[in-house]
């Protein structure tokens, strides 16, 4: 059997670019990969909020966003393995209606405490969506259907994104009350599930694994004793550790004298995110002509002019330094995406995880860091703070090379 007779022998019966299957899980797919993302930022937009209805400190309301990363992180890896038994649908959908529900417990907690323990489980439970989903495409449609259908997939997550920031806002800002703003996003998001559920084909292709997690560990500890993909991870960490305490102390910053910005009005600032995707999918062309190595330099140097106009206190130019620090953070991310995989000759499934693991783990360390330096050092003393971690950002992309070398795991695949 000839190759392409053998790949198209592979597809028969997947579902097919542009065919109606196509389009029906596509709406399944987009609901599913806003769910996630919805839930992880729900809070982020409403922090003063939140903190002065728990009478709490600003450091201390972080602490209820960071939880949410930690605990991503943290069931990224397991629940990844999970779907390799029990398949990817069931778990998908189980992890998202059970994040979904312990959403909803928030609404009605009083204490500090509860809330971050609850956030941190429901952060463990959205892990199976992001992990899960991509591998879910890979085995259920055509090759010619992967890329298409991977795009929905990033259009879901950005707008799941956006949703989880803005719409609570936005309640917020007409209302006054955190938790009715809680209470109706995830009310939406449960309708959000049911739809997905009914939309999402089943899993025809998926094949039910025994885990050996001998061969497991031993691949993580692979990747993590590779130096290349060592300074990938703490790159990462840098990125979105700086990303996450700019967002998180944002609201503290316009919605306090002089600004005085109401929570409706701030919410609108999270349409930064769209220059974020403009930057990460033309990074690639840019990357194809001047290398990934200067394009994560040229980032490093975006994001810091973007905290240098965030220390001037006038409103557009704090957006224009919101959007600098965002499209340069977006872009250095597609780069280090592309560039694990390409390091990752072998166990590439377990390279992703780790990816993803530092990206989560990163914004919750590095934020909780941010959050303190807010609490003891104001917002000037968090500037500084995140130039120090792009300037470590910009050392650790000078050791970066383009090509990977012809090392021994490289001629083993």
């Amino acid at each position: 059997m000839s190759a392409a007779e053998s790949q198209q022998s592979g597809a028969a019966g997947r579902i097919r670019a542009k065919s109606r299957e196509f389009r029906v899980a596509a709406v399944g797919l987009l609901l599913a990969s806003m769910i996630g993302p919805a839930q992880l930022y729900c809070i982020q937009g409403i922090l003063p909020q939140v903190a002065e209805g728990l009478q709490i400190s600003a450091g201390d309301s972080q602490l209820i966003f960071l939880a949410a990363f930690a605990g991503f992180a943290l069931g990224l890896i397991p629940i990844s393995l999970l779907s390799e038994r029990y398949g990817r649908r069931s778990i998908l959908l189980a992890s998202s209606t059970l994040g979904t529900l312990i959403y909803l417990l928030l609404v009605f907690c009083d204490n500090l405490t509860e809330i971050i323990l609850l956030r941190g489980l429901q952060g463990v439970l959205l892990a199976g969506v992001s992990a899960i989903v991509m591998a879910y495409i890979g085995e259920e449609f055509e090759p010619q259907a992967v890329t298409p259908a991977m795009g929905i997939y990033a259009a879901g997550n950005a707008l799941g994104s956006l949703l989880g920031q803005m719409l609570p806002a936005w309640i917020v800002g007409g209302t006054g009350s955190w938790r009715l703003a809680l209470g109706v996003l995830a009310v939406l998001l449960l309708g959000v599930i049911v739809v997905s559920a009914i939309t999402l084909p089943r899993s025809n292709f998926f094949i039910s694994s025994d885990i050996s997690y001998a061969m497991e560990a031993r691949l993580f500890l692979s990747h993590l004793s590779n130096p290349r993909l060592l300074v990938i991870y703490l790159l990462i960490f840098c990125f979105m550790g700086a990303i996450i305490s700019i967002f998180n102390a944002l609201p503290f910053r316009v919605e306090s004298p002089p600004f005085n910005i109401s929570p409706s009005m701030y919410g609108t600032f999270f349409l930064v995110i769209l220059v974020g995707v403009f930057t990460a999918k033309t990074s690639g062309t840019v990357a194809a002509r001047i290398g990934i190595r200067n394009t994560l330099l040229l980032a490093v140097v975006l994001m810091l002019a973007g905290v240098a106009l965030l220390a001037v206190p006038v409103v557009w130019i704090i957006v224009l330094g919101a959007a600098l620090v965002t499209g340069g953070g977006f872009a250095g991310y597609t780069c280090l995406t592309s560039l694990s995989a390409t390091i990752a000759h072998k166990g590439r499934a377990q390279a992703s995880s780790l990816f993803l693991a530092s990206s989560f783990s990163g914004s919750a360390v590095f934020g909780l860091v941010g959050s303190r330096v807010l609490t003891d050092a104001g917002w000037a003393g968090l500037l500084i703070y995140i130039s120090g971690l792009m300037g470590l950002g910009f050392l650790l992309a000078l050791t970066v090379r383009d090509a990977p070398p012809a090392d021994a795991e490289g001629r083993k695949s």
